[in-house]
C-alpha cells in the first residue's frame, strides 16, 4: 500500500512541475489585447457628426431681359429728340409685377449689354408713392471696386430706371411690359443746351391785363 501511495505522489509531483514550467515559459506579450479580440456580432455605435449646411442665398431678382426689337410688333414710345445710338429693348414685365414684394436686402440682376456688364445691386431703400408707384434704390460694386448707384421706379404702366456704369449713366424708360435702355447721352442728344431756359411771364405780365 505504501508503495502505491508513494507512486501516486510522484505522478502528482511530476504533473505539477510540468504545469509550473509551462507558466514560466509563457510570453506575456502573446496575451490577446482588446484590439486582438474578435469583434462583437452586435451593432457598433459611432458618434453622430452634425454638419451645418451653409445657407444658400436666394438668386437675384432679374429686373429685365434683353429683347430683339425686330421681333416686336409694337414698340414702346421713343421720343423724337432721342438718339437711337446704343439703345436696347428690354422686357420689364417681371419687375413691374415683382417690385411690390422686394425688400431691403434683396438683390437685383441688371444686365447692361452696351457695356458688357451685369450688376447685382443690393436694395438699400424702398419708397412707396406718390400714387400706386414704388421706387427702389440700390447699389452695386463693379469690377473696379467702385460703388454704382441704381434707382428703379415702377408706376401704373410706366417704368423708369437710372444705372451708373463705368461707361456713363444709363436710363430705362418704358411701359409696364417693354422699355428702352439707352445711354443718358442719347436722351440728351436732342436737347439744345446753348439756348437759355424759357421763363414764363408772371401772372399779369405780358398778357394784356391791366396793371
Amino acid at each position: 500500500m505504501t508503495r502505491w501511495i508513494l507512486g501516486g505522489l510522484a505522478v502528482v509531483t511530476a504533473v505539477a512541475l510540468v504545469w509550473l514550467m509551462t507558466l514560466a515559459e509563457r510570453d506575456p506579450s502573446a496575451e490577446p489585447t482588446p484590439d486582438d479580440r474578435p469583434a462583437s456580432d452586435g451593432p457598433v455605435l459611432v458618434p453622430a457628426l452634425t454638419v451645418a449646411a451653409e445657407a444658400t442665398p436666394p438668386p437675384p431678382e432679374v429686373a429685365w431681359r434683353v429683347v430683339d426689337e425686330r421681333a416686336v410688333r409694337r414698340l414702346p414710345a421713343f421720343e423724337d429728340g432721342w438718339s437711337q445710338v446704343g439703345r436696347v429693348l428690354v422686357d420689364v414685365s417681371h419687375a413691374s409685377a415683382a417690385v411690390w414684394g422686394w425688400r431691403v436686402g434683396d438683390r437685383l440682376a441688371l444686365e447692361i449689354p452696351q457695356v458688357g456688364e451685369q450688376y447685382e445691386p443690393t436694395i438699400e431703400r424702398v419708397d412707396d408713392g406718390p400714387g400706386q408707384s414704388r421706387a427702389v434704390r440700390a447699389s452695386a460694386v463693379d469690377a473696379d471696386g467702385r460703388s454704382r448707384r441704381v434707382v428703379l421706379t415702377v408706376g401704373p404702366n410706366r417704368v423708369f430706371a437710372y444705372v451708373d456704369t463705368p461707361g456713363g449713366p444709363y436710363e430705362l424708360i418704358g411701359n409696364g411690359q417693354l422699355a428702352w435702355l439707352l445711354p443718358s447721352a442719347s436722351i440728351m442728344a436732342g436737347l439744345d443746351t446753348s439756348q437759355p431756359d424759357t421763363i414764363l411771364p408772371a401772372p399779369g405780365e405780358g398778357d394784356g391785363a391791366p396793371r
